[in-house]
């Protein structure tokens, strides 16, 4: 007999939902407390989410993953905060299942977008739990106007076109809420702008809305998915965050004589764009690309 308060199994299992995220944004469970039936053997499923929470928290859960890649061996390595308890995974496919959205909750380091395509293509499906990626190194296109220190200089046409293929490696990952772009931008290539400016904007505003575009064109198929899997128009905006040094060169143009937000005019901009080709579309899960996009 299981003693006094103790929670045991039940005839149904234990229901299991996202708790509401804290500071660090964490995927956590919670359910709802229940009591133990005489000669019900009790395993760590039966444990309440939120004992089994910590569990994983102490075992699993990183809050800061950095993947190098080793040159010499031609392949990726993890840095994690604390050793994994991998065993844990091996005691049922339910725990490994339960446990997988915790283990990547935390925020992915890679150096660049172009280690961040081969490291998307290692893992396949794997990635599909990915909430959080960070660019650790700056680069800039050959023509950007940089405001204080320069960049590493990267092609914008290579770099855009890794974009697209990183988008749509990205577009099965419902959960990501959060991929840092390392580029600053030059508007010099741009085409066409999709959204007509009838209202006869300064240089600093016109730039900060077609910065936007650029950035919606490259990740339109990873933004439609976002979309389709029940983000808000914010949500999708907000997703992918634009190099400061963008908006830094904005600010101190002699355009900008009232020290405008570009970063805001981006992301309204931005919010526009989403509602425009994306929140209505009739096929919203066959994201690709139509022609004036490319």
């Amino acid at each position: 007999m299981a003693p006094p308060g103790v929670p045991g199994d039940s005839s149904r299992k234990r229901s299991a939902s996202p708790l509401s995220s804290d500071e660090n944004d964490r995927y956590e469970l919670r359910s709802k407390a229940k009591k133990a039936k005489v000669g019900q053997k009790l395993g760590f499923l039966s444990l309440p989410a939120e004992l089994r929470n910590i569990v994983y928290d102490l075992t699993l859960v990183q809050r800061r993953i950095i993947v190098n890649y080793d040159r010499l061996k031609m392949r990726f390595r993890h840095h994690r905060d604390h050793r994994v308890s991998g065993s844990l995974l091996r005691i049922c496919k339910a725990v490994y299942a339960e446990a997988r959205a915790l283990m990547y909750s935390a925020t992915f380091e890679l150096e660049n977008m172009e280690y961040l395509e081969q490291w998307l293509r290692t893992l396949g499906p794997g990635a599909a739990d990915i909430r959080d990626i960070r660019l650790t190194r700056s680069f800039q296109a050959s023509y950007a106007q940089s405001y204080g220190v320069n960049l590493p200089v990267w092609y914008q046409g290579d770099y855009r076109a890794t974009t697209r293929q990183v988008a749509q490696l990205l577009s099965g990952c419902h959960h990501l809420e959060n991929l840092e772009l390392g580029f600053l931008y030059t508007t010099k290539y741009q085409t066409t702008p999709l959204i007509e400016n009838k209202d006869n904007p300064p240089y600093w505003k016109k730039e900060a809305r077609l910065l936007a575009e650029m950035v919606f064109r490259d990740l339109f198929v990873l933004l439609v998915a976002a979309k389709a899997s029940g983000k808000t128009v914010d949500q999708v905006a907000s997703l992918a965050k634009i190099h400061h040094k963008n908006f830094e060169c904005l600010k101190h143009h002699p355009s900008n004589v009232g020290k405008g937000n570009a970063h805001g005019e981006t992301r309204c901009h931005m919010k526009l764009l989403i509602a425009k080709y994306i929140a209505n579309r009739s096929h919203p899960r066959k994201p690709s690309i139509p022609a004036f996009l490319a």
